[in-house]
């Protein structure tokens, strides 16, 4: 059913039945009696201030109680700018589409409260705003982001906007598809956006996994948890030029940092809270990040074993380490023979307790192209080379 004009009813309840598709387009469904979209109904939704749960906004305006079920199918249609709005249920089991039409930038289907969704959700037109809230993707059982034609599409959204990845407590996929495979193509967030990935929750970027995927991150990718928590099938996102890799756990490197071009190669990489992070795990090779390292204070930047880089450099940096917590190379079996290399280091920014602590074993030192402040404790078994005829020792 396809509504051409706004229509008014009488008393009565309105209701889409499961199975039935109504399309509102951008006109208003009024009257004195109320409204119901049940579980597996699908609502297409084309008004400006998307469904709402009272007055008159939205495509249901009745005065009776509207009742929008959880598992039924919402799409947001409009040809101009939408907001979600509040009738959207806060907990979803259905699919969410974002599938607006207009021109770019008034495409944009904006969240109007934090949502959680165990369903599909599909985002073939248009463009979607967080607006600074939390989209969970949350379930037991494998879920998808899905775009359609190989689409390109933005998320985007002001400071603390979140989509997590999350599971009611088994071990599950989420799976981007649908969308092109191009660094900046396909599925894009937005420099604000923070993806989650939570404990039991594994995500598969699609694409190749080595020179093409269908995520971008233009944020923050975060890794929350240490359970179960990776990149699957070794097919990571692509990270733009100024986005974080972040762990706020203490986290064994995987795939999401897996290369040193194309996706899974990280921009800036910080740790937060307490973490421990193992940059080797059992991979003996050069690692590589396009931008600055981080280390938070309480967080350890471990480098054990590694015994194989490219000319004697083993993790290298292209910007430069500010460290307030621990970095060390004297770990393990305390035979790392390759240097950590970046522009220049900062020890103690603002913990006169941070630590770098080199390794025992020769070569496994720091190279530095710029400069090196020293605040804290710095512990240099060999050498540290300064590469630059400008260095300055602070």
């Amino acid at each position: 059913l396809q509504f051409l004009s706004n229509a008014a009813f009488g008393a009565g309840i309105i209701s889409v039945l499961s199975g039935a598709t109504v399309d509102l387009q951008q006109y208003v469904v009024s009257g004195s009696g109320s409204f119901t979209a049940s579980n597996g109904s699908t609502l297409k939704i084309g008004n400006a201030n998307g469904i709402t749960s009272s007055g008159s906004s939205g495509n249901v305006q009745v005065s009776g109680t509207r009742t929008f079920n959880a598992g039924a199918n919402y799409t947001y249609t409009g040809t101009t700018n939408q907001s979600t709005g509040n009738g959207l249920p806060a907990s979803l089991t259905g699919t969410l589409t974002i599938a607006n039409t207009g021109t770019n930038p008034t495409n944009v289907v904006t969240l109007s409260q934090a949502t959680t969704t165990s369903g599909t959700l599909s985002l073939t037109n248009g463009g979607l705003d967080l607006n600074a809230l939390t989209l969970t993707l949350s379930s037991n059982a494998a879920q998808s982001i899905a775009g359609s034609g190989s689409n390109n599409f933005t998320i985007s959204g002001a400071a603390n906007s979140k989509l997590a990845l999350s599971s009611g407590g088994t071990s599950h996929v989420v799976t981007v598809s649908g969308f092109g495979t191009t660094n900046g193509g396909g599925l894009v967030t937005g420099s604000n956006v923070n993806i989650e990935l939570n404990s039991n929750t594994q995500l598969d970027c699609g694409g190749n996994g080595t020179s093409t995927s269908m995520l971008t991150v233009g944020g923050t990718f975060t890794l929350n948890s240490g359970t179960s928590s990776n990149i699957a099938n070794a097919k990571p996102p692509f990270y733009a030029s100024g986005s974080t890799l972040a762990y706020a756990v203490s986290y064994n490197r995987f795939n999401e940092w897996n290369a040193t071009s194309g996706p899974g190669y990280p921009q800036n990489v910080t740790l937060s809270g307490t973490s421990t992070f193992n940059v080797v795990n059992g991979t003996n090779s050069y690692k590589k990040a396009g931008g600055n390292l981080t280390v938070g204070s309480g967080c350890t930047f471990s480098v054990p074993d590694l015994t194989t880089g490219s000319s004697g450099v083993g993790v290298e940096f292209l910007g430069n380490i500010t460290n307030d917590g621990t970095i060390s190379l004297n770990t393990g079996s305390n035979t790392t023979s390759q240097r950590i290399k970046a522009v220049n280091l900062t020890n103690g920014n603002s913990n006169a307790t941070a630590t770098v602590n080199l390794s025992g074993t020769v070569g496994g030192d720091m190279e530095l192209t710029g400069n090196y402040t020293d605040n804290a404790n710095f512990t240099d078994r060999k050498s540290t080379r300064l590469n630059s005829s400008h260095a300055n020792i602070s």
